[in-house]
């Protein structure tokens, strides 16, 4: 982080991720624009440079266009990039006022969270050579009370660039993208044994994914690699870990990431629960169903506690049925075909004919 000399209306800092910058990465600045002085100071234009080309004092590589957004207590700043390393900030009315620092009641200064403003830079990409750039801010600025002129006044702030080494160079941005590796399209759900890969940005390091997917539960990739595709996918929702170790003299540093893919309608080899609940649409008796979308094969006993019912109020056994005590029927049973006995039939009331007449005597 660095900070502008003290002798202005407002104080301008810069704080950079990764802490110092490293050329050729991905990197951020926070810009902090404040008033530390007694005085009220009215804004109504600011502008930040930051170099670009392939000089080592130059911040930007070229062509880059840092995604801006400002944090402010009214959040009505807008800024936007004029040319090329250059971003113009401008309030939503005529001008904006930075109101001085007012101690609170424990005598403490809250000065940025009264009237301060943070500009976040983040999307870009340092060059790739290495030496110090300098970021300037211009606020254009009054006093009331004053003379109220309009000036501008410039704060510079130097930035290192260090070599690329793996402990400046943060292991971030693990993601899921749907297809290849040359696919940009971030997903977080995929259909079963579909083809995804995962992508991260990081340092030129060792890297190991592992994942129960994956045989042996891991992959060692190279340092160059920032990619790998699955290209058979997965059956069930799966979680990824990917661990970026960074070598140094007697040192060694380990980062890791860890990321979740979900799948729908998963599949489950095995599957042991306690209870199903059923949720599914309702039965003609009112009950939730569970819908099984093909056989089911049951291989020990089971207990039927509630009415067993067949589909549209018939119930269809394909075999033989046995039963090893009595069957009982609470109304008519129709049998289209033969019935056979090895005992006796008994009814308490009568046997007929089809005609209806009662039977009588030994059927033969």
């Amino acid at each position: 982080m660095t900070t502008a000399i003290q002798n202005q209306s407002l104080t301008t800092a810069v704080l950079t991720q990764p802490v110092p910058l490293a050329v050729g990465q991905p990197a951020a600045l926070d810009i902090i624009i404040s008033n530390g002085g007694q005085h009220p100071v009215h804004c109504d234009q600011i502008i930040i440079v930051l170099p670009a080309g392939h000089l080592a004092q130059d911040l930007l590589a070229p062509g880059e266009r840092p995604n801006t957004t400002a944090h402010d207590t009214t959040r009505t700043w807008t800024f936007t990039q004029i040319q090329p390393g250059v971003i113009e900030g401008q309030p939503p009315d005529e001008e904006h006022t930075f109101y001085k620092a007012t101690p609170d009641t424990d005598n403490t200064t809250h000065a940025f969270t009264r009237a301060g403003l943070r500009l976040r830079l983040d999307n870009f990409h340092t060059n790739e050579e290495v030496g110090t750039a300098r970021l300037e801010v211009r606020t254009h600025v009054r006093h009331p009370g004053t003379n109220d002129t309009w000036t501008w006044e410039y704060s510079h702030h130097y930035l290192d660039k260090y070599p690329a080494r793996p402990d400046l160079v943060p292991l971030t941005n693990l993601r899921i993208v749907q297809g290849g590796a040359s696919s940009e399209t971030v997903i977080t759900q995929t259909e079963r044994n579909q083809k995804f890969t995962l992508k991260w940005d990081g340092p030129n390091t060792a890297y190991t994914l592992y994942s129960p997917t994956l045989p042996n539960g891991k992959t060692d990739l190279a340092d160059t690699v920032r990619d790998h595709t699955i290209e058979k996918g997965v059956e069930r929702d799966t979680t990824f870990t990917l661990c970026a170790t960074a070598q140094s003299v007697g040192h060694q540093k380990d980062s890791y990431l860890t990321t979740t893919i979900a799948v729908e309608e998963p599949s489950f080899p095995h599957l042991t629960v306690d209870k199903i609940t059923a949720n599914g649409e309702e039965n003609w008796r009112g009950s939730k169903l569970l819908t099984i979308d093909g056989a089911l094969r049951v291989e020990k006993e089971s207990h039927f506690f509630g009415t067993v019912c067949g589909g549209k109020g018939t119930l269809t056994v394909g075999d033989d049925v046995v039963a090893q005590k009595d069957l009982t029927v609470s109304k008519d049973m129709n049998v289209a075909g033969a019935v056979e006995a090895t005992g006796d039939i008994t009814t308490d009331a009568q046997f007929l004919d089809p005609k209806g007449t009662p039977l009588r005597g030994k059927l033969t």
